[in-house]
């Protein structure tokens, strides 16, 4: 860890330091120096952890100093005003309640709403190819 630090000093102003899957970590070992890594970083690094989940690390120091801004799942998610918004933007005209149900199913993840549109433009009535209801589906494959 010391060579890190040493190599990220010796950088330069700013410096950004990016951590992306770190809930791959596997160890209490590796966890713990990453835990190290980011409470030492000299004060011209700003690191971007990105996770799928809480990562095992003790960052209440940084909490408290105030050095830590967390962006969470809640915050990620579109809402349904902007998962209506994404939609007209793409031109696709859906009724509010369909919206609605693209929103609902698509739990408002980004990716999800964006292939959703990408399935719904162009297509001659956009609502029949969302159903809005199970019942619209037609029958199960079991009947």
């Amino acid at each position: 860890m010391d060579k890190v630090l040493t190599e990220i000093s010796a950088a330069g102003d700013p410096f950004v330091l990016v951590i992306d899957d770190l809930h791959e970590l596997n160890s209490a070992e590796t966890a713990e120096q990453h835990t190290s890594l980011l409470t030492s970083l000299p004060s011209h690094t700003h690191a971007i952890v990105a996770t799928r989940r809480d990562p095992p690390l003790r960052l209440h120091q940084l909490r408290l100093a105030g050095e830590l801004a967390e962006i969470r799942a809640a915050q990620l998610r579109f809402t349904e005003e902007e998962t209506g918004q994404l939609v007209a933007a793409a031109r696709i005209a859906l009724p509010d309640h369909v919206a609605a149900m693209l929103h609902q199913r698509s739990e408002g993840w980004a990716a999800g709403l964006r292939l959703a549109v990408l399935s719904l433009a162009g297509h001659p009535d956009p609502s029949v190819s969302w159903p809005s209801s199970p019942a619209a589906t037609g029958p199960s494959p079991s009947t």
